[in-house]
């Protein structure tokens, strides 16, 4: 989301980092551009923040998921080991 402030920002399409922060974390989790609307040149640019979030939250649960079930075969292996 910051990454996507930042952009915001330098690119001159939001004057302020707070406008840039609450644009990009309110489409970035796709919840909607709400009340802040980006130039009629830029639109586009909210369903790729949205779309980008999603990749990146589906990306991050399935690394959670993976995680967890590596670490549950290591203590299985070692409980096994034991008895």
């Amino acid at each position: 989301m910051f990454a996507w402030a930042a952009s915001l920002v330098y690119s001159g399409l939001v004057v302020d980092w707070r406008s840039a922060g609450f644009f990009g974390g309110n489409t970035y989790t796709t919840i909607g551009n709400g009340t802040f609307v980006l130039p009629l040149a830029w639109r586009m640019l909210a369903p790729i923040i949205a779309i980008s979030g999603l990749l990146t939250f589906g990306w991050s649960g399935s690394v959670i998921v993976d995680l967890l079930g590596r670490r549950q075969k290591i203590k299985d292996t070692a409980l096994a080991q034991r008895g």
